[in-house]
């Protein structure tokens, strides 16, 4: 019997809550605001990090490329001068 009555208050405060009339102030809207716009910031900042990412990775490979372009030039320079 005791079980019967715990069960039936469970279910009638699952089915009928009662609402929590509490007041939050400009508080929560303030937080509210806060946290969106740290969301926000927190977006376009990874994006912006990930745009500097590649873009430095694409620098580095032309970078590296140009060096190994001058290298041929200047050993090519080098024995076309020894071979004369």
């Amino acid at each position: 019997m005791k079980r019967y009555i715990l069960f039936l208050t469970f279910l009638i405060s699952i089915v009928l809550p009662m609402p929590a009339h509490a007041y939050a102030g400009p508080g929560v809207a303030i937080a509210a605001i806060v946290i969106f716009g740290t969301v926000i910031a927190s977006f376009f900042a990874s994006i912006i990090l990930k745009v500097y990412k590649i873009t430095k990775k694409l620098f580095k490979s032309f970078m590296q490329l140009l060096k190994k372009q001058f290298s041929k030039k200047k050993k090519s320079k080098i024995y076309s001068n020894k071979t004369r």
